[in-house]
């Protein structure tokens, strides 16, 4: 799969996960977080680590991630 490819289809997941948000897991969130990280959306990463850690404060991968965003400056 060539870049371009590649970018399309991260942008359709992105939006396809984000239009069903609220039925969303941690898990989940995390991994939408992540997506928008690739898809150089720091400001909407973070806010969807905090929906994910407001459900479970104590997921890992959300604790891991939010730390990663702080640590970029980009909390």
């Amino acid at each position: 799969m060539d870049l371009e490819a590649r970018h399309l289809a991260i942008m359709n997941l992105i939006s396809l996960m984000d239009d069903r948000i609220d039925e969303a897991t941690p898990s989940e969130l995390g991994f939408l977080a992540w997506l928008f990280i690739y898809a150089k959306n720091a400001t909407r990463a973070n806010e969807i680590v905090r929906k994910g850690l407001d459900r479970d404060p104590s997921n890992p991968h959300l604790v891991k991630l939010s730390r990663t965003l702080k640590d970029q400056g980009e909390v």
